[in-house]
């Protein structure tokens, strides 16, 4: 219950942020997948459900969004 709720909190504060703030923690967010998929493959599970399957694509769009937006100036780190 108590992760449940920390999640929610979290994903708040993501949100509360704005946009902008959304496409650049997407940036944080990605490589973070590559540690996940990791500990997944050395416990010999499956590296994705299919929910986090989703999840991931949506993470992995929204970082190349924020990267396309840092390349051509509409995205700034300021």
């Amino acid at each position: 219950m108590v992760a449940l709720l920390a999640t929610v909190y979290a994903v708040w504060l993501v949100y509360a942020g704005g946009v902008a703030q959304i496409l650049l923690s997407a940036l944080l967010y990605a490589p973070g997948m590559l540690l996940f998929a990791l500990a997944k493959r050395q416990h010999g599970q499956p590296v994705f459900t299919g929910v986090e399957r989703v999840i991931a694509a949506g993470v992995l769009a929204t970082a190349l969004a924020a990267v396309w937006g840092l390349w051509h100036g509409r995205l700034t780190l300021g």
